[in-house]
């Protein structure tokens, strides 16, 4: 899964890089974007690519009481009633430069001595990993709610050079593919995307300071530096 994420670059400088229209879209970087924050995302509309500002995360309700749910499975995106959908008409790209996740791997805790705190990771691909504001590509989908909008990030089975933090992660595009995944006159080959290697991704131990929201500077990328291995990858 993908539970925090950080976006390096600013606005503008993805709206430039991906050649979209928005100017007027003002989100500032963030080094813990979280669920329900407004976060920064693109899709295709009649007029031609475009950054918009949508909330992550879709509100569901299941019998009476209502979960924030942020990401989708990409293997049963298809059938789930909450994203069948939007499949064809409203795919988006999240763009990030690296996400957290927090080690839920059996054997991972026990080389790490079963620690009572959960244990966070910083994963990016290996040409940001020196604090480049270049960004992945995320797979998304969108919905609007009147005036709002809202987005989820799709999941599939982690790389083998991740899988020993968790076992899911974001699907991430090719700068190729991004063109199909916007429009939705392009077939998408989902059972191709679901199993795609991304081969430079490496996880880094950080300190404990993401788990709280309220923390969000550079500083959050430090690799930790306690008794443990600065890095387990």
């Amino acid at each position: 899964m993908c539970g925090r994420f950080v976006r390096m670059a600013s606005a503008q400088d993805i709206v430039d890089a991906f050649g979209a229209s928005g100017n007027s879209v003002s989100v500032p970087p963030s080094y813990n974007v979280a669920p329900s924050h407004p976060i920064l995302a693109l899709r295709e509309e009649r007029a031609g690519r475009e950054a918009f500002v949508p909330t992550w995360g879709f509100q569901a309700r299941w019998k009476g009481s209502s979960s924030l749910v942020i990401n989708a499975r990409i293997e049963g995106v298809h059938e789930r009633p909450l994203f069948r959908n939007l499949v064809t008409t409203h795919r988006c790209v999240i763009p990030l430069s690296g996400y957290y996740e927090w080690v839920s791997n059996a054997d991972t805790l026990r080389i790490l001595g079963h620690p009572s705190k959960k244990v966070p990771y910083y994963i990016t691909s290996s040409s940001t990993e020196s604090g480049s504001a270049i960004t992945l590509s995320a797979a998304g989908l969108w919905r609007r709610e009147g005036d709002m909008a809202f987005a989820v990030m799709l999941t599939t089975s982690a790389v083998q050079s991740i899988a020993t933090v968790h076992d899911r992660m974001p699907v991430l595009l090719f700068e190729e593919q991004i063109d199909s995944w916007l429009s939705s006159s392009a077939a998408v080959d989902w059972e191709a995307l679901a199993r795609q290697e991304i081969r430079d991704l490496v996880a880094t131990r950080v300190g404990n300071s993401v788990n709280s929201t309220r923390n969000d500077s550079s500083d959050l990328l430090i690799p930790y530096r306690g008794d443990e291995q600065e890095r387990l990858f």
